[in-house]
């Protein structure tokens, strides 16, 4: 079974769905036949790359939502994560650009390492208050996950073409959100659905190819 994983690595859900799914594999029998592909996705391309505004200064201004409400979605989120065993210290994180992270999950795919760049980047995120738009930074993370060569993210065009590829194929498929899942090319499952949600729609592909 074969899951492409658009996301972003600034996208709370995201870091849910993405635990929510390792959760769901743990589960399922046949995990070992499943591969697991990330893919692409930025939530606001626009976005600068400095990191001045909170994230919770920058979802009340974005959806025109009450401060304390934003705060009160936030507390529920962490709440989620830790029960999925995530780490959550939003009030520390930076939203940016996340083009060069995108670029940085690529270069690894080169090495078989794309699942674990980006799981380092949400952790990096949402856990350590990091700028994951910051070259350096994202160096250091190359390094961490055990990149050959960590200083190719330097390399603004390393990468570049396949992200935008990613996105052109998101927009071909109608992703319009992330995360969003999809089994063999074939079906879309949209949102953090719960780790029962997605061992569901695991089980339900799965019986589809052996049956097919």
């Amino acid at each position: 079974m074969f899951i492409e994983v658009w996301s972003d690595v600034v996208c709370p859900y995201c870091y849910l769905g993405n635990a929510q799914l390792d959760a769901a594999l743990g589960a399922f029998d046949h995990a070992s036949d499943v591969v697991i592909v990330p893919r692409a996705f930025e939530l606001d391309p626009g976005m600068s790359r400095e990191g001045t505004m909170s994230a919770g200064e920058l979802v009340a201004a974005k959806y025109r939502q009450p401060r304390h409400q934003v705060d009160q979605t936030h507390l529920r989120l962490g709440e989620a994560a830790n029960e999925l065993g995530l780490e959550w210290n939003i009030d520390d994180a930076r939203p940016t650009n996340t083009f060069d992270a995108h670029r940085l999950i690529e270069i690894a795919r080169r090495e078989n390492l794309a699942r674990e760049a980006s799981s380092r980047l949400h952790q990096a995120y949402f856990a350590e208050g990091a700028l994951v738009s910051n070259i350096d930074t994202l160096v250091e993370l190359a390094h961490e996950i055990g990149l050959t060569n960590p200083e190719l993210i330097r390399d603004p065009s390393v990468g570049a073409t396949e992200v935008r590829e990613d996105e052109d194929r998101a927009r071909q498929l109608g992703i319009q959100g992330v995360p969003a899942f999809v089994f063999d090319e074939r079906f879309l499952v949209s949102g953090a659905q719960g780790v029962e949600g997605l061992l569901s729609a695991l089980e339900q592909v799965y019986n589809l190819s052996v049956s097919s």
